[in-house]
């Protein structure tokens, strides 16, 4: 119950507060990237669970989670657009909560290229690095 709370909770926050660019998660990431228009791939996952209270009622769980963005940009577009696009993905996050279960705790960004298997050219991807503390009962 907790992954898939969560990553609806996530899907809804971003469809809701990201229009920059097209948003592709794990199951419908396409095969062959859009022509060199910039994109964005997610993925999250579980860190940790741990029980946080024993009572006669529910039991709350603490659940660590890191999501991992992909931005993706044309390298002829450039690695200015690159970083802004990877600037505006990380005020989506940086001190942020979604209702009362979810916090947004560190965010982490790395750059570089990424060769494509197409001979058009090259992406140039980064790295967004979200962590994330969900409480849920069970």
């Amino acid at each position: 119950m907790s992954y898939s709370t969560f990553k609806v909770e996530l899907d809804n926050y971003l469809a809701a507060n990201w229009s920059s660019t097209p948003i592709y998660d794990p199951a419908n990431t396409p095969i062959d990237p859009p022509d060199y228009d910039p994109w964005i791939a997610y993925r999250p996952v579980v860190l940790t669970d741990e029980v946080q209270s024993i009572s006669e009622g529910p039991h709350c769980i603490l659940g660590t989670y890191g999501i991992e963005f992909s931005v993706f940009i044309g390298s002829a577009e450039g690695q200015a657009q690159a970083i802004t696009l990877t600037e505006e993905l990380k005020a989506l996050f940086v001190g942020k909560r979604i209702g009362s279960n979810i916090e947004f705790l560190t965010v982490d960004t790395e750059f570089g290229v990424k060769a494509s298997d197409e001979s058009s050219g090259k992406w140039y991807q980064s790295i967004v690095f979200v962590s994330a503390e969900y409480r849920y009962f069970i």
